[in-house]
């Protein structure tokens, strides 16, 4: 054991170079005398000269005790006196330690102080004007804090978060659930929307066609789109939008078998002990594959081959396209993480593509989330709103108070079809996609076609592994060029087939949106209610979203909501204010430009102070706003209660007045058949113009002579260009009026215009009934007839080609001609007559084999 003393200046401990009784200097400061310790054995404890506690041995006996009894009593006191010590001493002397060496927080807890705590000396960040009631959302990273006795008062929430400098790590979001439905509820609620299909017809006359022009692009399966009620109201791409550039297209081809066959090695080739092999791709082999080649699968080129190829595999795979789309920087990622928040049947999927858009900017996929609650399937307007208020997007607050007096999209309303108005329905429909390939993507006849792909055919085996060189470059079968894409679904589902054949029993269905018309039943139910306040179910969604949003809850109903915002910005307001005053302000205030802005929300915004603003303003419109401004009143005229629509008919103001009259037009009401009639001898020409209109459609016994006659001279006088505009105005109006106008007009036109005129009329029919197409056939005025013919060439019926045929000794040779084309084109047989040998005798033979083939065909 080492010796040591210490000096009487400094108070150093040092061991000494010799254990002797020598004098040595303290090696610290080399000055003082210090004696060398005496050896161990010599050292001797001075006595007390009175008794003391023994601080450092408190619970031995003090020798000074007499007897047991006394040394009992001794050590008691000894030890009530060691309590209030430590009781009184210890927090003293740690208190002072504390006050000379502050406690300092770790290193982990100093980069979490980069944002200073709240001071309530420090002033305050001006409100922000969109939406100043809102609370912020939750700070990204936890403010670390010294310890403290009393907890410490909570800062005051700032109206907007403060943005780091430093990106934060991903965490997870707190989701407040609406829907509450599990995967195999969503899919089964998935399985009742129609089922759209191409039939064999279909198919032979797409293959046709595209056989008849191998090298030149053909829009033919839009065009049989437009002939077959299921599909209208589909959105149809056609020429230059449904084709891919091509760099895209290159980016599709190399990278979608590149990826094919990833998923081809991902499944595993045995199962466990005694069980069969798993057919469906592994996610963990899957991202063991992409992470060979890990930058191409970063890159904005990969997103449309994630999504085509894994948007419908397994959850686990799901999954992955989640975390491969969230390492791709860009408003595309953006955009396709949102999709998969909006549209996975997964919660967990959609909480990690939430969690993904945390990180991003919200203006690159705010867009996506909003109109997420005008989809037609319920559930993906409770996920846009959970969505929403897991991202805390307090700063779309006011566009979602401005969705609440939009029109619902959800439920029917009254649009353009054919320039007609129409009350529809937006529906969401299915499409399988294997058996439907001719329906999304056009034909391909050349090898060289980019994204060429094999079509399965029904009954028969899939094709051969979509990595092989037959699926893509082979000879034998039916193929398809994907860089050609008709219809784009929003996602895709494997559902259950119930007689798949030879095909898998899980198969992939894409799911889309068309515009319906409403049946009679639908109609009918909806003029009862439409005039009434419902709170839809999207508007249910949304006010779960503000009220978490704002943290402030102005009502359960869109009206409450709206009474307290900017009808035309969705800004809070200070006070509440008279909607009506403010809209009304707002329009006759604004720039002409400015109101046109407005004049275009106004047609979507619905509510009656709406109504009653723009009717006060209408006076003040100048001559470039009050066409516009009378387009909205009228629109918003066919969707008022009809006893006020009626009482703006007898309106002073003339603009108002024809407005009135355009909305009885859209309504198509023959409740006010009466007034219209009365407003035929209006003063103001325009009003009597569009009364006569209105009549038209409301009434198919109303043919006014005059309004015939007025509509063909102002055709046929005028200029070419402006002839083409009419001709497109009397395509589009589905009224005898206009029909018997252009049949009054055509004779005095030129051969190209007259040429447009017969397409004009003959899409006015291809639309009516089959007998009423015959009558067409049989017309006495020839340009009747020629139209008949074009519409049956547009539709394609067999049962139209008696008719047919008897034309083939029409007067006409034009009609003729355009007779044995259509012939050819909806039979396939052509027996003359030639266009070099049309003949009285050879129309004679051509007219005898048709009809003995009809007799054939039995037709």
């Amino acid at each position: 054991m080492s010796e040591f003393t210490h000096c009487a200046k400094c108070q150093k401990q040092f061991t000494p170079a010799a254990a002797n009784d020598k004098k040595e200097l303290c090696p610290e400061c080399t000055t003082a005398s210090v004696a060398a310790p005496p050896a161990m054995g010599k050292l001797e404890s001075p006595k007390p000269k009175k008794p003391q506690i023994d601080l450092e041995r408190p619970l031995k006996t003090p020798a000074l005790s007499a007897n047991k009894e006394e040394a009992r009593d001794q050590f008691l006191v000894n030890g009530l006196l060691w309590f209030l010590l430590l009781l009184v001493g210890v927090p003293f002397i740690f208190g002072i330690i504390s006050l000379a060496n502050p406690q300092r927080p770790s290193q982990g807890a100093m980069a979490e102080l980069e944002t200073p705590p709240f001071n309530p000396d420090i002033p305050k960040p001006p409100a922000p004007t969109d939406f100043p009631i809102l609370a912020p959302a939750p700070a990204p990273a936890v403010i670390a804090q010294a310890p403290s006795a009393e907890a410490p008062e909570e800062p005051e929430l700032l109206p907007f978060p403060v943005e780091d400098k430093v990106t934060p790590e991903i965490k997870a979001v707190a989701f407040k659930r609406r829907n509450f439905l599990d995967d195999e509820k969503l899919r089964q609620q998935l399985m009742a929307a129609p089922e759209l299909a191409l039939d064999g017809p279909s198919t032979g006359q797409i293959l046709k066609v595209g056989l008849a022009n191998p090298n030149v692009h053909v829009d033919f399966t839009p065009q049989l789109m437009l002939k077959r009620p299921e599909f209208k109201g589909l959105a149809v791409l056609r020429g230059a939008y449904c084709q891919l550039g091509p760099d895209p297209a290159l980016d599709l081809q190399v990278l979608s078998r590149v990826l094919r066959k990833n998923l081809e090695a991902a499944i595993p080739k045995a199962g466990p002990a005694g069980l069969p092999a798993d057919s469906r791709p592994s996610a963990d082999l899957l991202r063991q594959q992409l992470q060979n080649d890990k930058k191409q699968w970063q890159r904005p080129q990969a997103i449309p081959t994630l999504l085509q190829l894994l948007m419908s595999e397994t959850k686990d795979v799901r999954m992955l396209l989640v975390e491969l789309l969230a390492e791709i920087k860009g408003a595309q990622a953006s955009q396709a993480l949102a999709q998969r928040a909006l549209f996975d049947l997964n919660f967990e999927i959609r909480e990690k593509a939430v969690e993904a858009l945390k990180t991003r900017p919200l203006q690159e996929y705010q867009d996506v989330l909003l109109d997420g609650f005008q989809y037609p399937w319920p559930a993906v307007a409770d996920f846009a709103a959970e969505a929403l208020v897991a991202l805390g997007a307090r700063e779309l607050a006011p566009r979602l108070v401005l969705l609440l007096s939009a029109k619902d999209a959800t439920l029917p309303f009254v649009t353009e079809v054919n320039k007609q108005k129409t009350p529809v329905q937006r529906e969401m429909v299915r499409v399988n996609h294997l058996a439907n390939c001719l329906l999304c993507h056009a034909p391909s006849f050349q090898t060289a076609d980019l994204v060429r792909g094999r079509v399965p055919l029904r009954g028969q085996p899939l094709p051969a592994p979509a990595s092989s060189t037959a699926y893509y470059e082979g000879s034998q079968g039916i193929f398809v060029q994907a860089s050609v894409t008709y219809l784009r679904q929003d996602f895709s589902v494997s559902q259950p087939i119930d007689a798949p054949g030879p095909w898998p029993k899980y198969q992939r269905y894409d799911y889309m949106v068309r515009f319906r018309p409403l049946n009679a039943k639908e109609l009918a139910d909806w003029r009862k209610w439409k005039d009434k306040t419902v709170v839809s179910h999207r508007n249910e969604a949304i006010l779960f979203a503000l009220g978490e949003l704002s943290r402030t809850n102005f009502g359960p109903r869109p009206e409450d909501w709206i009474l307290v915002h900017d009808p035309l910005t969705g800004e809070l307001l200070d006070k509440n204010g008279n909607p009506e005053d403010l809209i009304y302000r707002a329009l006759i205030t604004a720039s002409p430009k400015r109101q046109m802005e407005l004049l275009g929300a106004l047609r979507i915004l619905e509510g009656s102070a709406y109504d009653k603003a723009l009717l006060r303003a209408m006076p003040s419109f100048g001559k470039a706003v009050i066409g516009k401004a009378r387009e909205t009143l009228s629109e918003r005229f066919s969707l008022m209660a009809l006893d006020e629509h009626r009482f703006y008919l007898l309106d002073l103001n003339n603009d108002i007045r024809l407005a009135a009259v355009a909305g009885l037009g859209v309504r198509n009401s023959t409740q006010l058949i009466p007034e219209l009639k009365g407003l035929l001898a209006d003063s103001d020409p325009d009003v009597a113009q569009e009364a006569a209109q209105a009549l038209c459609l409301v009434d198919s016994q109303f043919t006014p002579t005059s309004e015939v006659k007025r509509l063909s001279d102002d055709l046929i006088a005028a200029k070419p260009q402006e002839q083409k505009e009419k001709l497109e105005v009397f395509r589009g109006i589905e009224s005898k009026v206009f029909e018997l106008a252009l049949v009054k007009a055509l004779p005095e036109l030129s051969d190209a215009m007259q040429l447009d005129g017969w397409n004009v009329l003959s899409d006015r029919y291809v639309g009516m009934p089959l007998e009423e197409l015959r009558e067409r056939c049989r017309d006495k005025n020839e340009h009747v007839r020629m139209a008949a013919v074009l519409a049956a060439r547009k539709k394609l019926n067999r049962s139209l080609v008696p008719d047919l045929v008897d034309l083939l000794s029409d007067s006409n040779p034009r009609l003729r001609l355009n007779v044995r084309i259509t012939l050819q084109d909806i039979t396939g047989q052509n027996f003359g007559p030639s266009v070099d040998n049309d003949t009285h005798e050879e129309r004679a033979r051509s007219l005898t084999a048709w009809r003995s083939w009809l007799k054939k065909q039995g037709l």
